[in-house]
């Protein structure tokens, strides 16, 4: 299956594809192609714009999950004095870190912590309500 160039191409150029240089054909196949693979991940992944309460929900769950959880979670392991059959191998102790943080990904995300919620409240009333382009301008504003 042959992917043609859009209709927007061939009004923007004035022209039939076949009239377009071969260069030009390839870009414009190549950008359609981006754009249907980012569809494709947006679809399967969920992606979906999320609120200001949701951002702030799940910036509190990552800040609880690596500033708390993950660091108690390292000190345990590291604090065991497993006998030698039980001791971890040197793949565990490799992956250690990596399998300790999404264990407190997972901790803070599927119990209800009262100290998540709190941030998450302290972050929605620090931080003003705005959309990306308003913050970007009210940012380049406040910094010259």
């Amino acid at each position: 299956m042959s992917i043609q160039p859009t209709s927007a191409l061939n009004a923007l150029t004035g022209s039939s594809p076949t009239g377009l240089s071969r260069g030009l054909v390839d870009d414009a196949r190549r950008i359609e192609n981006q754009d249907l693979f980012r569809s494709a991940l947006a679809k399967a992944g969920g992606e979906r714009e999320q609120t200001p309460e949701q951002r702030a929900r799940t910036g509190a769950e990552q800040l609880v999950a690596q500033a708390l959880v993950n660091p108690m979670l390292k000190q345990m392991r590291q604090s065991s004095q497993a006998a030698p059959p039980f001791a971890p191998s040197q793949a565990e102790k490799s992956f250690r870190g990596l399998m300790d943080a999404e264990l407190s990904q997972r901790m803070v995300r599927s119990g209800n912590w009262a100290l998540v919620d709190r941030l998450a409240q302290d972050m929605l009333r620090k931080v003003p309500t705005a959309t990306p382009t308003q913050s970007s301008t009210t940012n380049a504003v406040t910094n010259s």
